[in-house]
């Protein structure tokens, strides 16, 4: 389930409200553009100071998890959270109708914050974030000083049952999180300095480089792995294959070797350095794959489907070279979607946007085999035989629908009367798509504002 990146101007603004919407997504077996879905519910979560969401997970019974951060309260309906300290984290879960079952929160009395989450084996929710203090998940206590990045499992009614934290010299962040089907979790970030958790330690080699964790089911940290070059490198987003091998996307500044592989960095003329790395389970390096982009690029999501196939998506600018194939936006940001064998051969690529700034930010898998990417887009834009006309042309929120041979079938977006922005989106077992996401002033759709 994928974790979406908040664009960086949200720190400019204090208040923020999580938004939770619902899709009927009956896919059938068309690459023809599709009916207009239906749009069945919206939920608002807020108070009167900072508030934002970082993911949405579904779980086998349609449930529907959304955890993120926020300041002094936190409503939901009737309910109300109040914050321990400065920042805490909270979690809510609803069923597919909207109702709200579970609304907790945790945290100590520093700034806590939730970066990623993800739903593991058995219906558990895994969250990934720092902690700053002793911090309480219900009857779990994380004791300790200092800033620390914790990962955390809760199930199915809300009750926290297992933290693990991992010491932080310096600085560090969890950015994504995902889970194998034997629920073993695999997180990654980026650190600088030492990083360090049950006799295992890492220690970067540059100014900041990337790290991959493994934790057990039960909770323990089993593996720690860093690389990285002698500059600023960072992890852009993970997924787990079928096989139990973890596929790690990122950005990186210098060439260097990662085991026995060694990772080139472009010419002069590149800006942007991004790779794609397959491990096996032990972290062992299978194969890697670069992206040079001549200015702006990132890979913000990445997703393995049940046959082994990779979908890679994000944004560019300019120009984006993928293997022998070179990418050229339209506007000024475009964005991209690459789909790769098991192997990371290249099976097709696509690019999409308007003459303004557009983003690829979460991606998620459908029932067929085929791809449906949220993400935010400037103007109107047109995708094959799909046309997309926002309300808003300041920053609309958008979901598209791509069939497995890279054909848009079905897209709509979500405007309103200031800025807004997707932060995660999941699928349910019956195809409803949930997307939830942080907007400003005023926010409508279909009659529900």
């Amino acid at each position: 389930m994928i974790n979406l990146k908040i664009n960086t101007n949200l720190s400019l603004y204090h208040f923020f409200v999580v938004i939770i919407i619902l899709i009927t997504s009956a896919f059938a077996n068309l690459v023809s553009a599709q009916p207009q879905k239906t749009w069945q519910w919206v939920k608002q979560l807020g108070g009167k100071s900072w508030d934002i969401s970082s993911g949405v997970a579904a779980d086998s019974k349609n449930n529907l998890y959304v955890a993120g951060s926020f300041y002094d309260t936190l409503r939901c309906n009737n309910k109300i959270l109040a914050s321990a300290g400065n920042q805490d984290l909270f979690a809510a879960i609803f069923n597919e109708n909207g109702t709200l079952k579970e609304f907790i929160s945790a945290g100590g009395r520093g700034n806590d914050l939730v970066t990623c989450l993800c739903l593991a084996a058995d219906d558990k929710l895994a969250l990934g974030g720092v902690i700053s203090d002793s911090s309480q998940f219900e009857k779990n206590m994380a004791p300790g000083r200092g800033k620390r990045l914790f990962v955390a499992e809760m199930n199915n009614k809300g009750k926290f049952i297992s933290v693990c934290t991992i010491n932080v010299l310096n600085d560090a962040s969890i950015n994504m999180i995902s889970s194998d089907r034997q629920g073993n979790i695999f997180v990654a970030g980026s650190f600088s300095g030492t990083i360090e958790a049950e006799n295992l330690k890492a220690i970067s080699r540059g100014k900041g480089d990337i790290f991959i964790a493994r934790i057990s089911k039960t909770g323990s940290l089993e593996k720690l792995f860093s690389f990285g070059s002698k500059e600023d490198d960072y992890p852009g987003s993970i997924t787990v294959d079928p096989s139990g091998n973890p596929l790690l996307s990122g950005t990186f500044s210098k060439s260097f070797d990662i085991g026995e592989t060694r990772l080139e960095s472009g010419s002069k003329l590149v800006n942007s350095n991004n790779f794609i790395i397959k491990l096996d389970n032990n972290f062992n390096v299978i194969w890697t794959k670069s992206l040079m982009g001549n200015e702006y690029a990132s890979i913000a999501s990445i997703k393995s489907d049940n046959t082994g196939n990779i979908y890679a998506t994000g944004s560019f600018s300019s120009q984006l070279r993928i293997f022998d194939t070179l990418l050229l936006s339209k506007g000024y940001t475009d964005a991209f979607i690459l789909k790769l064998k098991p192997d990371g051969s290249l099976l097709w690529s696509k690019t999409f946007g308007s003459w303004y700034y557009d983003y690829a930010s979460s991606a998620n898998i459908d029932n067929l085999g085929g791809l449906i990417i949220a993400g935010s887009i400037g103007d109107s834009l047109s995708v094959d035989s799909l046309s997309i006309k926002p309300v808003s042309k300041e920053n609309s929120a958008v979901v598209i629908q791509f069939s497995p041979e890279g054909k848009a079938v079905w897209a709509d977006c979500i405007s309103g009367s200031g800025r807004n922005f997707s932060s995660g989106s999941a699928l349910d077992k019956r195809g409803n798509l949930y997307f939830t996401g942080s907007f400003q002033n005023k926010f409508e759709k279909e009659g529900d504002n």
